[in-house]
């Protein structure tokens, strides 16, 4: 038996019946080359089975050793083995990158327009309407009307801001403030808005 068959045999990969078929077969051809002999008549005994013991051989330490060495060298990689941790190349970053944060700029909302009402008769209301309507911030001046007049001005302006959800308010006795929805203006533009309509007035 040869150290690659007593490896095999110490690995537990074949059986030592295995390495017997040999003599076996070396048994059958000497049987067969028999058949053509004549044996002499003194000759009368049949020829006796050699038998091989079937217990492997002890290896050695050294053979062990070598034998461990070769299988280790045809060891299939697992998984884990595979991974060289990151690339030697440098051609990708294996550490986790942050999420980029986008900065938004605000964009300003656009101020509203501002219209100037003087009415003079109560047909003017309807471009009071138009003007709300398109959401633009409207200063009603009545400082001129009679008070009859100006009652029913206001109720109009009170029903318009009602439909439209918007908001009116008194700057004076005779100056009325209709602001659309969602549009709020601050003590300072108010007051600023009077002192324009007085100019204005004292302008004319």
């Amino acid at each position: 038996m040869s150290k690659f068959q007593k490896a095999m045999v110490w690995l537990g990969l074949t059986d030592a019946e295995d390495d017997d078929e040999s003599y076996d077969d070396f048994e059958n051809t000497g049987s067969r080359r028999a058949r053509h002999y004549r044996p002499d008549s003194s000759a009368s005994q049949a020829p006796q089975r050699v038998q091989v013991s079937q217990a492997p051989q002890e290896l050695s330490r050294e053979e062990r050793d070598n034998i461990r060495h070769l299988v280790n060298e045809r060891r299939i990689p697992t998984a884990s083995s595979d991974y060289a941790g990151p690339d030697r190349h440098g051609s990708m970053d294996a550490r986790p990158q942050e999420p980029r944060v986008g900065f938004v700029k605000p964009v300003p909302a656009e101020k509203p327009k501002l219209h100037l009402s003087q009415p003079l008769r109560f047909s003017d209301v309807q471009e009071i309407g138009d003007r709300f309507k398109e959401r633009q911030l409207v200063l009603v001046d009545m400082a001129e009307l009679p008070k009859d007049l100006s009652r029913r001005i206001i109720d109009f302006c009170a029903g318009s801001t009602y439909a439209l959800e918007g908001r009116i308010e008194k700057l004076s006795e005779a100056v009325l403030l209709l602001s659309p929805a969602n549009v709020e203006l601050s003590p300072q533009d108010k007051d600023k808005l009077l002192e324009r309509l007085r100019s204005r007035t004292d302008n004319q």
